[in-house]
């Protein structure tokens, strides 16, 4: 079950990685989710080279809520499921 001071919306995808927009009580943050060969789980956007703190958002370690956050990640059920089409 989503934490009720959490919201969480999917935003794209880069390969199998998954980039989340959130909310956490308010105040927005994004958020990767990685589902690789060798990394899973939540992590923050700077995990991508490509991304700066100011991706971050909230979720970023001098955020005093920021162990909340990521607990509250944890218990967020990610479920990825793949369309194909022939043509």
């Amino acid at each position: 079950m989503i934490h009720e001071d959490l919201k969480l919306k999917h935003v794209c995808s880069i390969e199998t990685d998954l980039i989340f927009e959130g909310y956490w009580k308010g105040e927005w943050f994004q958020a990767l989710f990685v589902s690789g060969e060798h990394d899973y789980g939540w992590h923050k956007m700077t995990f991508l080279p490509q991304c700066t703190a100011k991706d971050e958002g909230v979720f970023n370690v001098q955020n005093e809520e920021y162990d909340d956050i990521e607990l509250a990640l944890s218990d967020v059920d990610v479920t990825v499921t793949q369309l194909v089409a022939i043509k």
